[in-house]
């Protein structure tokens, strides 16, 4: 069986297409995809890139899901330590409310220097971020209560999926095998950057 699969990382550099044309396209070509039979429709994230790459992945995937029917919608990879592990389960549960159960992860912990910094991170210090927020983040999305930054949290509504969204740990060193064996659904082999 031949698999073949769209990916969109929506790079848009000033001198490409406009970037609305670029978005409204990337949606058309996921509808005909779709109804084509596409298996597999992914976006992935980074921030504050000079090629405008993509870097609200949830909002796209959400965009996909309201626009097919059947392609699952992998976001790959989720850069698990940028985010506050209830806040991007919230955006994940809605986008696979949206998409009728589609949507799956894959979390890494990013290679990008600037964008830690943007958000007010040391790089070194990724792979201990993606150690404290994977399993939180995996609470959240199962909608159990959990306790981050001091506050007890809980994350609704839950997602169509259960007992929650599929997610892989993404990487290319023994880490992070390793660490997705132990939380993960199954682990998603990066190059290394």
């Amino acid at each position: 069986m031949v698999h073949w699969m769209l990916q969109f990382d929506m790079r848009a550099p000033a001198w490409g297409t406009p970037i609305e044309d670029l978005y409204s396209t990337a949606l058309e070509m996921s509808t005909w995809a779709d109804k084509l039979g596409c298996p597999e429709i992914t976006v992935a994230e980074h921030h504050a890139s000079e090629d405008r790459f993509l870097p609200s992945p949830m909002v796209f995937a959400s965009a996909i899901g309201a626009v097919t029917k059947r392609a699952k919608i992998t976001v790959g990879c989720l850069l698990l330590p940028l985010h506050h592990p209830a806040r991007i389960a919230e955006d994940i549960n809605i986008a696979d409310i949206i998409s009728g159960g589609r949507i799956q992860i894959t979390a890494g912990v990013g290679y990008v220097p600037h964008e830690f910094k943007m958000y007010g991170y040391d790089m070194k210090n990724r792979g201990k971020l993606m150690d404290e927020k994977l399993p939180l983040f995996l609470a959240a999305l199962r909608g159990d209560e959990f306790e981050y930054l001091g506050t007890k949290m809980r994350v609704t509504p839950p997602s169509l999926q259960s007992p929650r969204v599929p997610v892989l740990g993404g990487g290319g060193v023994r880490s992070a095998a390793l660490r997705a064996a132990r939380y993960c659904d199954g682990f998603y082999l990066t190059p290394q950057e």
